[in-house]
């Protein structure tokens, strides 16, 4: 009698250790497939790809003193671009628009930049409101986010980094 108990604890014991094995590759590969590849184009994303500010200078200096004081942007992958430099966007993966700033240069925004690019429209509630027409052209764009608190931002770009295509071509 007691051999089959002894028996019985044997095989219950090795079919349970070989579920707990394939158990923990199972989910080892669900960790690495699910949170490390979001880790890893976070982590690129934030070390390689270039964010254009597309507004006056000293409002696109203070939202890059923002950014770069926040510790998760290199100064050198920030940079500041004026209405007479609107050029510059097609080189860039991420813009961030400072919309009164600038206001008459979504087009020339919207027309320049890449599709695969993010676009986050900063607009500060300062009691004006943008026309509804704007916001539809702006909702009609690809990875586009429209922002109106300055405390969203570095939040707002970190998840457009990782949503947008990393093309390792345009991000060197």
């Amino acid at each position: 009698m007691m051999e089959i108990v002894r028996l019985f604890f044997e095989i219950v014991g090795m079919i349970t250790t070989t579920a707990m094995i394939f158990g923990g590759i199972a989910l080892f590969l669900g960790w690495f497939l699910g949170v490390f590849l979001v880790m890893k184009r976070l982590g690129l994303g934030r070390w390689y790809r270039k964010i254009l500010i597309v507004s006056t200078n000293d409002g696109g200096q203070t939202l890059k003193k923002d950014l770069v004081d926040s510790g998760v942007f290199r100064e050198k992958n920030v940079t500041v671009a004026n209405d007479n430099s609107l050029a510059d966007i097609k080189d860039n993966d991420l813009i961030l628009y400072d919309y009164w700033e600038l206001p008459e240069c979504i087009n020339d925004v919207l027309r320049n930049k890449q599709k695969g690019a993010g676009l986050i429209v900063y607009s500060p509630a300062n009691n004006k409101r943008m026309p509804v027409d704007v916001v539809e052209m702006i909702n009609k764009e690809p990875f586009t986010v429209l922002v109106n608190m300055r405390g969203r931002l570095v939040n707002d770009i970190l998840v457009t980094l990782m949503s947008t295509s990393y093309d390792k071509k345009r991000s060197k």
